[in-house]
């Protein structure tokens, strides 16, 4: 079984800084402030609450490298990844969890996304990233 202690969230923060409050508010309860790690790709500076870590990444840099430098100390089984304008729903990384506790063979679980403004529309179903980390 998956432990909440064995998941690092990174949080990507590539054109919505201004929303990063939000975002870290909806994770309270789901996770330690320690498993987050804030990639700050956005070519400003980000303060942080508390004690969460800021990774500062070249804005030219992809996704995966921006990832791979926010875990590079840390080993975990999960890595859950986040843009900067998500609100995570309680409940939503258990639910996460869940399917990799059930099914070994999965690699990748992602939820559908809902709109944050109008949560009963469906914002996206799944996602592609360019090599850039854009939607």
């Amino acid at each position: 079984m998956v432990s909440r202690d064995s998941v690092a969230v990174v949080v990507v923060v590539r054109r919505h800084p201004e929303r990063l409050t939000k975002t870290l508010s909806s994770l309270a309860g789901q996770v330690t402030d320690s498993a987050i790690v804030i990639a700050n790709l956005s070519g400003g500076s980000i303060s942080a609450p508390g004690d969460l870590t800021v990774v500062t990444v070249d804005s030219s840099a992809t996704l995966a490298d921006a990832v791979s430098r926010a875990v590079a100390d840390r080993t975990t089984e999960l890595v859950w990844i986040l843009r900067d304008d998500i609100v995570v729903r309680p409940g939503a990384l258990a639910a996460l969890t869940a399917v990799f506790d059930t099914s070994p063979s999965v690699g990748v679980v992602g939820p559908k996304q809902l709109d944050a403004d109008l949560t009963i529309e469906i914002r996206e179903m799944g996602e592609s990233i360019s090599r850039s980390g854009f939607a």
